[in-house]
């Protein structure tokens, strides 16, 4: 009974890291949604955790690719393109961590136009 319990506590805790992160990453699904992972760590949340550790990365790269689409390439101006990627973190669809990261991209693209133009 008491590894049951143990087992269960640690499911559980599992599958709320796992709600906890997709939360943060603004996505409602990351190959499963999160109804699904809470039943699977039920089930094995040591397998879970491993799978969900394989799959976050590549979420992760889609939500970047996501934003780039709605904020636009090196073709739009590096001011509009701060305006748009402001606006998804204003209105929360990006998160902090994505957002810097962005930010810092559309930085260094512009740092590099101006010393080549």
């Amino acid at each position: 009974m008491l590894k049951f319990l143990i087992w269960l506590t640690a499911a559980l805790l599992v599958a709320a890291a796992i709600s906890w992160d997709m939360r943060r990453l603004r996505v409602n699904r990351v190959g499963l949604p999160a109804l699904a992972w809470w039943a699977f760590c039920v089930l094995a949340w040591p397998l879970v955790v491993l799978a969900y550790l394989f799959i976050r990365p590549r979420v992760r790269r889609e939500v970047i690719a996501s934003v780039w689409h709605y904020v636009g390439d090196e073709s739009t101006p590096a001011s509009v393109r701060r305006r748009r990627l402001l606006a998804l973190h204003r209105n929360e669809m990006v998160d902090d961590a994505i957002f810097d990261e962005c930010l810092r991209e559309i930085e260094a693209q512009e740092v590099e136009s101006e010393e080549l133009g």
